[in-house]
């Protein structure tokens, strides 16, 4: 089904510079791209995968180059019908992958070209491109039918922004915001969590989603929020509107995550809260990106961030004239950056349901 093909040049974090084509390396945030750059080095086309070493598959529709010290590596199919949409087919396919693969025993092109994959075939016993590309542009409309609903909900159906927000975007930007530093011992208090169901807690959650599983919990994960397990209600103590801190892990230890639907911790995370204030979903997300920043680089596995430790460090807040602490302004800016954020997807659904329409009306008689 596929070739493969690795990286030529090891591109460092100094030649990513924002010029050129976009690079791709292992993790998930980003779906590994960790920038552009325009050194010399291998130019791979876009319609193809890519496979970092921990199996996560991600379909690229742009050209990349390719670090080589990631162990990240390129699939190019050999069916000339392989297109976008039946790509996306592919990946969901290949999602198994990710479970095969860890620092231990790290994905590379020899253990991945002799795992199934099942794709739907014709009656002539051929894969099914056809269908697979009908099955995947009926999960797109399903998703805008979502998203429409979603952006309803959440007051940003127009990503033009406030003359408010544009004030706080414009006010970061110009080095105007006073900022004032914090322990966070003195704004955050840690929260209790841990498993309260009958039993023992090994085996009570599992790793997929489902009507009796599924409340969020979260372990030591780089992305999708620190969520790692899904459990039952009243197993475990939960919280809304909180903060994750994840206290382990090679590459995750120190990350901070708003939660702000109802979650709790398996193990190897905690949850910490504001003290004495209301603060919204949007300050949190501020929040969670100040902590991070000051305790990500400092904490690792083998500096655990425990709330004894991180409780004694500073973070600079941005603050009023009067030095209260500008929450007014965490929220303008965090609702700014939603809009900028989901602009493009907002264009991207207009453009899909224009050419729907397009189509739609070319095959009226």
């Amino acid at each position: 089904m596929f070739t493969a093909e690795n990286g030529d040049v090891d591109i460092q974090q100094n030649h990513i510079n924002g010029k050129g084509d976009y690079v791709v390396s292992s993790g998930d945030q980003n779906t590994g791209i960790i920038g552009k750059t325009d050194v010399a080095a291998q130019v791979f086309p876009g319609n193809t995968l890519t496979v970092d070493m921990f199996g996560a598959v991600n379909f690229r529709p742009y050209r990349y180059k390719m670090v080589t010290h990631a162990r990240v590596f390129s699939l190019k199919c050999v069916n000339p019908r392989f297109s976008e949409l039946s790509a996306l087919y592919f990946v969901t396919t290949m999602k198994y992958f990710k479970g095969q693969f860890s620092y231990s025993d790290m994905a590379n092109w020899k253990k991945v070209k002799d795992l199934a994959i099942s794709l739907p075939s014709t009656p002539q016993k051929e894969i099914a491109f056809g269908y697979m590309e009908r099955f995947m542009r009926e999960i797109e409309e399903e998703r805008i039918r979502e998203l429409t609903a979603y952006l309803k909900a959440t007051g940003l159906e127009s990503t033009e922004l406030t003359e408010k927000e544009k004030s706080a975007v414009q006010k970061l930007r110009n080095g105007e915001i006073q900022w004032k530093a914090f322990t966070i011992e003195e704004l955050f208090e840690p929260l209790k969590v841990g498993f309260i169901g009958e039993g023992k807690k090994i085996g009570s959650a599992m790793k997929t989603k489902s009507p009796k599983y599924h409340i969020p919990l979260t372990c030591a994960k780089t992305g999708d929020n620190g969520i790692m397990y899904w459990a039952k209600e009243g197993d475990f103590i939960t919280y809304t509107n909180t903060l994750s801190v994840i206290a382990d892990g090679a590459i995750s230890a120190g990350l901070v995550y708003a939660q702000p639907e109802e979650a709790g911790a398996y193990s190897h995370s905690y949850f910490i809260k504001v003290k004495n204030a209301d603060v919204t979903p949007k300050m949190n997300l501020f929040l969670s990106a100040v902590l991070t920043k000051v305790i990500y680089p400092k904490y690792s596995r083998e500096n655990t961030p425990r709330w004894d430790r991180i409780s004694r460090e500073a973070i600079l807040l941005p603050v009023t004239s009067s030095g209260a602490i500008d929450w007014d302004f965490m929220e303008s800016l965090m609702t700014a950056e939603a809009r900028l954020a989901i602009r493009g997807v907002v264009e991207w659904r207009d453009r899909v349901i224009s050419k729907t329409r397009e189509i739609v009306t070319a095959k009226k008689p």
